[in-house]
């Protein structure tokens, strides 16, 4: 199923009668991995985490190259946008993952539109050797999330075995 197949926005105008029930029907659906989960949450050795994001850009760009068509087919993903978060500073379209640092890495991910419809992200701790990663999808299919979510675990491991 490809992300956002089976989203459809109600056009919504004002009514005295507009509950919060209303608001909430209108938003777009997404799933997204929990941040208090235990899968949001990796243990690793590597202390430099632009080191860690520099070698998971090699494996990333790697993987990428070998799963575009199943990441086409199954969910509508045709292409990728790297995003740093430094404090409250996005920079986007980085060419280098390890720009982001300390901070968050998003991989944004788009449809053959160039709609944004799903992302993974994560962010090493300040205070723990843990990485905090989630992955948010558009539409309600849960094995997407998952996929996506097993797929950045998957990468992130082998970047802190190097």
């Amino acid at each position: 199923m490809k992300f956002g197949a089976n989203v459809r926005v109600r056009p919504i105008f004002y009514r005295d009668d507009f509950t919060l029930a209303d608001i909430i029907a209108s938003l777009p659906r997404f799933v997204t991995t929990s941040a208090y989960s235990q899968e949001a949450v990796l243990r690793i050795n590597t202390k430099d985490q632009s080191l860690l994001k520099d070698r998971y850009q090699e494996i990333f760009i790697l993987d990428w190259e070998e799963r575009m068509d199943e990441l086409q087919t199954h969910y509508g993903i045709h292409s990728w946008e790297a995003i740093a978060y430094n404090g409250q500073t996005e920079k986007r379209n980085i060419s280098r993952f390890a720009e982001a640092g300390k901070g968050g890495l998003k991989i944004l991910f788009k449809n053959s539109e160039d709609s944004e419809i799903a992302y993974i992200w994560m962010r090493g701790s300040a205070t723990e050797p843990v990485f905090r990663i989630m992955a948010d999808v558009q539409g309600s299919n849960k094995d997407a999330e998952r996929d996506l979510l097993d797929w950045q675990r998957k990468m992130i491991m082998e970047a802190d075995k190097e």
